[in-house]
């Protein structure tokens, strides 16, 4: 693992896998999606939280990152369920991919709340930029395992 900032591309559903994990529990504001559909390309920004440098030397690393993540070969982008509200936080939970016929897949950003964006995508082809220098943050993000 490199001490600089991660630049990550994923070409198919695994790669996808990993840039999902490098995001897992990022925040952002529902004002900072953007689809420029002459371009055919989805970008976002996020507040990423530093997973992989998370632990070290015996004590616990707090760290967040602004990243940017963008998806080439958009054909349609569909939100659902979220607030776009600039004043409203968002936590992303997850990033799914689901293969699609001929290199086409269904891409879904899954929300805390059950928000989520889904992009139509003619080929896998995302892209993560952390940008700018980390910051301690406040909390490590917690998740409850428990179903109850």
């Amino acid at each position: 693992m490199t001490d600089g900032p991660l630049k990550l591309s994923a070409e198919d559903i695994a790669g996808l896998t990993v840039i999902s994990a490098c995001l897992q529990d990022a925040v952002t504001h529902g004002t900072e999606f953007v689809y420029q559909a002459d371009q055919r390309r989805f970008v976002a920004t996020f507040s990423r939280f530093m997973w992989e440098k998370s632990e070290g030397e015996g004590r616990s690393v707090n760290r967040r990152i602004h990243t940017g993540i963008h998806f080439e070969d958009v054909l349609a982008v569909r939100f659902r369920d979220l607030n776009r509200d600039a004043d409203q936080i968002l936590e992303l939970l997850s990033i799914i991919g689901q293969p699609g016929e001929d290199g086409a897949a269904t891409i879904v950003l899954e929300f805390a709340g059950g928000g989520a964006i889904q992009l139509e995508v003619e080929c896998v082809a995302c892209y993560l930029s952390d940008t700018g220098k980390p910051w301690r943050a406040s909390r490590r993000p917690e998740h409850d395992l428990d179903p109850d």
